[in-house]
């Protein structure tokens, strides 16, 4: 998952914590905070994304979030990538939705599995396969021998 903090944003807490709900799910969790498109190319040239997240938390930031959504979109070698954005901005969800692009508002952290399993169109994710990958990967490095 990528998490990333657009630009004018004053605090990083809700991304980081955010980060961490993801990680104790079994997800990868990459944290940018207000990335250049330069950067966001790189990243996404070098990593598959199932997940993205945007967080604003005022409107100053809403004209970035909207850069971020469509650089997504753009970037996205998946078409399963599900985009989200959310935090504390003062809008409806779907004045947020209309305006950014993304494909759902979460508001509340603890929805975003529920979410994420719709806005995959209920194709639940194989965290223990991800996890068996990681692991032969993670032996691979240290040398070790791995049955297939």
């Amino acid at each position: 998952a990528l998490v990333l903090v657009a630009e004018a944003e004053q605090h990083t807490l809700g991304a980081l914590v955010l980060a961490l709900e993801l990680r104790l799910a079994g997800f990868s969790a990459m944290v940018r905070v207000a990335p250049m498109a330069v950067d966001l190319t790189q990243l996404m040239a070098a990593n598959r994304f199932d997940l993205a997240l945007v967080s604003l938390g005022c409107s100053a930031a809403l004209e970035s979030a909207v850069g971020l959504v469509r650089t997504l979109r753009l970037l996205s070698r998946s078409s399963d990538m599900c985009i989200f954005v959310g935090g504390a901005i003062r809008l409806d969800d779907a004045v947020l939705l209309r305006e950014t692009g993304a494909d759902r508002v979460l508001r509340d952290v603890s929805a975003l599995m529920s979410e994420y399993n719709v806005c995959r169109g209920g194709r639940q994710l194989d965290r223990d396969q991800k996890r068996s990958q990681r692991s032969i990967v993670q032996s691979l490095l240290k040398g070790d021998e791995v049955d297939h």
